[in-house]
C-alpha cells in the first residue's frame, strides 16, 4: 500500500507546477540577461536587464529582435544562445535570462537606480545582484554626446555625494546598491580629481 500512495506522490511533483520554477516572460516583463563564453567587453556589452516590448520582442544588442512573449527563461536563454551562433557573432555563448530578482535568488525585485545627466535614455534601471556603474549606464543607453567618451559621474548614496571616475576600473565596476542615484555629467561641470 505505501508504494502505489509514494509513486502518486512522485507522479504528482513532475506535473504539478513548483513555486520556485520561474513563469514564461509576457509582453512588459523585465529580463535579466547574463553571458558568457565570449569576450569580456561584449559580455559588458549585452549583460543587463531589457524588457519585453509591447510586441513581445526582446532587443538585445548585435541580434535581431526575437519573440520572448510566452518564453521560459530556459528557452530564451537557449533561443538567444542560438541567435547569436547563426548570426556568426558567438561562436559558444552561453546565455541566462532570468526575471530581476533580489540578492539570494528569491523575493520582489529590487527598487531601481535612478540613472541621469548625459545619457540617451534617463530614467530608473531595474537593480539586480552585481550591477555595476558601468551595466547601469550602459542600460540607459550609455553617454550621450555631452557625456562624451570618459564620462565624469555623481554617485549620491545614503545622501552621500560621490564623484566617480569611469576611466579608472574600480570605479567602472563599483557594485550599485538600492536608491543608488547617478548622473553623468558633462566634462565641463567638474574636473576629474576633484572630490
Amino acid at each position: 500500500m505505501k508504494r502505489p500512495a509514494m509513486a502518486l506522490a512522485f507522479a504528482a511533483l513532475l506535473v504539478l507546477p513548483h513555486p520556485g520554477l520561474a513563469a514564461d516572460f509576457t509582453k512588459g516583463d523585465k529580463v535579466c540577461i547574463h553571458i558568457l563564453g565570449i569576450p569580456v567587453p561584449e559580455q559588458d556589452r549585452i549583460n543587463g536587464t531589457y524588457s519585453i516590448g509591447d510586441d513581445g520582442m526582446l532587443h538585445l544588442p548585435l541580434i535581431a529582435p526575437l519573440k520572448a512573449d510566452g518564453m521560459s527563461p530556459a528557452k530564451l536563454g537557449i533561443a538567444l544562445e542560438k541567435a547569436y551562433k547563426d548570426a556568426g557573432i558567438f561562436a559558444r555563448p552561453s546565455v541566462e535570462a532570468k526575471p530581476p530578482l533580489a540578492p539570494g535568488g528569491g523575493g520582489p525585485a529590487l527598487p531601481p537606480v535612478n540613472i541621469g545627466g548625459q545619457v540617451h535614455k534617463p530614467g530608473p534601471v531595474a537593480l539586480v545582484a552585481g550591477l555595476t556603474l558601468k551595466q547601469a549606464i550602459d542600460s540607459a543607453g550609455g553617454p550621450n554626446e555631452f557625456g562624451g567618451n570618459r564620462p565624469l559621474i555623481k554617485l549620491v548614496r545614503d545622501g552621500k555625494v560621490r564623484y566617480l571616475d569611469c576611466r579608472k576600473p574600480s570605479d567602472r565596476d563599483l557594485v550599485l546598491e538600492p536608491g543608488d542615484a547617478v548622473t553623468v555629467q558633462a566634462h565641463d561641470e567638474r574636473q576629474f580629481g576633484e572630490h
